[in-house]
């Protein structure tokens, strides 16, 4: 077994990290007795990961000579851990009612193992109870590279290999199947350098990050706003069904309407209004 060691950023939380966002529930992460585990290529093979918080972050790779220095970046891209929250933190200092936030490490959130997982299983998401997006996530998880504790979340190439119609059929993701492939086949195809998207999206504008993400098949304004967020652009909230019931039940915007949950997080919170209309539905 292999372990490293990883620093993380003051008022850092992995469970108020894993547990802010509902990927933690979907293959081939898994949560138990407080570590998040996770199937995944460890260089050029597969193996269980396990992570927890112990003298900082450790990761453990069973079965593993080494950690590679290539997946401790892949571990603190998927935990955000080099992403600051001073600024956050500064912006709820005036609002009591968030003050749980900080006391409680929250700001961050679980991301995939890479920008297609974290599409793919978005596009699952789109239009459906979240317990069914887990389902379809799960089914998709099983075209994998594999070892004995189980798949880890298939390749572009796997993707398209498997084909609409076995999205369909096994997978059973309905409508989505297709847009799911095309954007596979695109990947495939160099239509979209994801890694670069990435990489560069701090550089970019919300807007331009959100733009690119809508070239994606099956993504809509509402979770292009959603997958920004990953990327580091929270300016603008994605407003859903299940935003507008938390809206309409705490009460705190009047006269509930789209426009008027992005104005009062905007005028709030300015470039943190969508992360803290996420984190006020998630405590909600």
């Amino acid at each position: 077994m292999a372990r490293a060691t990883l620093e993380v950023p003051r008022h850092f939380s992995l469970a108020s990290t894993v547990r802010s966002h509902g990927y933690y529930q979907t293959s081939p992460f898994s949560w138990e007795d407080g570590g998040l585990g996770r199937i995944d290529h460890v260089g050029s093979s597969v193996y269980p990961v396990r992570i927890y918080e112990q003298d900082g972050l450790t990761v453990e790779v069973i079965g593993c000579r080494r950690v590679p220095a290539a997946y401790v970046a892949r571990v603190r891209r998927m935990l955000q851990l080099d992403r600051s929250l001073t600024e956050l933190y500064r912006a709820l200092n005036q609002h009591k009612r968030l003050a749980w936030v900080k006391t409680h490490g929250y700001g961050r959130i679980l991301r995939s193992g890479d920008l297609f997982e974290d599409i793919g299983k978005a596009i699952c998401g789109t239009n459906v109870q979240w317990t069914q997006a887990v389902k379809m996530a799960n089914r998709i998880c099983t075209l994998g590279d594999s070892c004995k504790a189980g798949p880890t979340f298939p390749t572009p190439e796997q993707v398209t290999e498997a084909g609409e119609g076995w999205l369909r059929e096994h997978a059973r993701t309905g409508y989505r199947a297709q847009a799911i492939v095309k954007f596979a086949q695109a990947i495939v195809d160099g239509e979209f350098e994801l890694e670069l998207l990435d990489t560069t999206a701090t550089q970019l504008s919300g807007d331009e990050v959100r733009k690119e993400l809508k070239r994606v098949p099956g993504v809509g304004p509402a979770t292009a706003r959603y997958l920004a967020g990953f990327l580091g652009h929270f300016d603008k909230p994605s407003v859903d069904s299940l935003v507008i019931d938390f809206a309409q039940r705490s009460k705190l915007v009047k006269n509930v309407t789209p426009a008027a949950i992005e104005s009062y997080y905007d005028r709030r919170f300015g470039s943190w209004a969508g992360l803290v209309c996420w984190l006020d539905v998630w405590a909600f």
